[in-house]
């Protein structure tokens, strides 16, 4: 009885430990030495960001879509009924969660 109940606890385990690899592979994001802001961002279309812009704000929402100057954000995080349109140009930074 105990090592059936060992058994499935190491099975177990396991388990959550490799969906948990699979979901942070998953989110990974890799950048090559030509990659631009615009590109980067095309990439992440559709996931949750967190934008750092150049005043120091931070905007969390998901990325719908990428233009050649700007970049909508939907569902802003503590603003669920707001989007946001960023300048390319005001973005210091991308924030991604990758677990």
């Amino acid at each position: 009885m105990r090592r059936r109940m060992l058994l499935s606890s190491i099975i177990f385990s396991l388990s959550l430990f490799t969906s948990s690899n699979l979901l942070a592979s998953e989110n990974a994001v890799s950048i090559s030495k030509q990659e631009t802001l615009k590109t980067l961002l095309v990439k992440l279309s559709g996931k949750n960001i967190t934008l750092k812009l150049e005043s120091g704000q931070e905007l969390t929402g998901q990325l719908s879509s990428v233009g050649q100057h700007l970049v909508e954000l939907n569902t802003l995080q503590g603003r669920e009924f707001f989007n946001a349109i960023i300048m390319l140009d005001g973005i210091d930074g991308v924030i991604i969660r990758n677990r």
